[in-house]
Order: structure tokens, then sequence, then C-alpha cells
């Protein structure tokens, strides 16, 4: 059984993990894409927590990349949902279950090896 101390019950974001790997942020703009790299706080099917020192809008629609060792092991679009002090939410938007299947694979898999 995976190791509940880095998964959060928050009960609007279910379950959370702990994110163990570099998380690069896109912000998507009609002028280009600017990239941020942030830390990651935690993660679930349905949005992630992070961490950054450059201010990002509510609302502002970005395109999140995850990478491990190997390169780039995820890339999902969303938008920034809320934010407390250097903390951002972000929301992500998924067209279809099967586009949202891989992160809920990538965030079980997380789990089971915390």
């Amino acid at each position: 059984m995976a190791d509940e101390s880095n998964t959060r019950q928050f009960g609007y974001r279910l379950p959370r993990a702990a994110v163990p790997y570099s998380v690069r942020i896109e912000i998507l703009g009609n002028d280009g894409e600017n990239f941020i790299r942030v830390r990651g706080i935690d993660i679930s099917a349905s949005g992630i927590a992070i961490a950054l020192t450059e201010p990002i809008q509510l609302n502002e629609a970005v395109e999140l990349a995850i990478h491990c060792r190997d390169g780039e092991i995820a890339r999902i679009r969303g938008q920034v949902s809320h934010q407390s002090e250097d903390r951002f939410g972000l929301e992500f938007a998924f067209k279809s279950a099967d586009e949202r299947r891989p992160i809920e694979d990538l965030v079980a898999q997380i789990i089971k090896t915390v």
C-alpha cells in the first residue's frame, strides 16, 4: 500500500500526491509562449498546486509540461484557478475522458511509488 503521508484528501481534488518531477509552465498567449520553471507541490487528476516567484494572472490559460530525467512525460492545458501568496492552483482543462486518463495514470503511479 502507498505511503498515505504524501497523499492529502481535500474533497474537491482527490487524491493529491507530492510532485516528484520538475514542472515547467508555458503561458499561452497570442505573442508566443513564456516559459516559467516552477516547483510542483502536489498534483491530482484535476489540477496541480505550484509555487513560483514570478507573477501569473488568475484565469490565465497555461500549458503544463511535466519532466523527469528521461524527458517530458505529460503536457496538459489548464488555467490558473487561485492564488495564496506564492502558491497557485492550476485546474486542468481536458476535452475528453481519453485526454484525462494519462494524468490519472500518472497520479496513480506517483502515489504507488512514494
